[in-house]
């Protein structure tokens, strides 16, 4: 079996569009399948929201190296 994937993706307002498309080989045959993922787009703000709303205090946002491309973590006390 041999399998390529590609996708592109589109930010609107408030959401991410991932576009997955899959071209799958098996014993001579080739088929295409394709996906949709939907993930929410937020911000910082829109984060600090959501902790104050769920009745967390003080979040922070870690992160061991701004420089870098890890991800970070939010932490906060309920």
């Amino acid at each position: 079996m041999r399998l390529v994937r590609m996708g592109t993706s589109k930010l609107t307002k408030s959401q991410w569009l991932v576009y997955f498309h899959y071209l799958i080989g098996t014993d001579g045959e080739i088929k295409h399948a394709h996906e949709v993922h939907k993930m929410l787009a937020a911000d910082y703000e829109d984060y600090l929201r959501a902790f104050s709303l769920a009745g967390y205090s003080k979040p922070q946002f870690l992160k061991k190296d701004q420089w870098t491309t890890s991800r970070g973590l939010f932490v906060a006390l309920k």
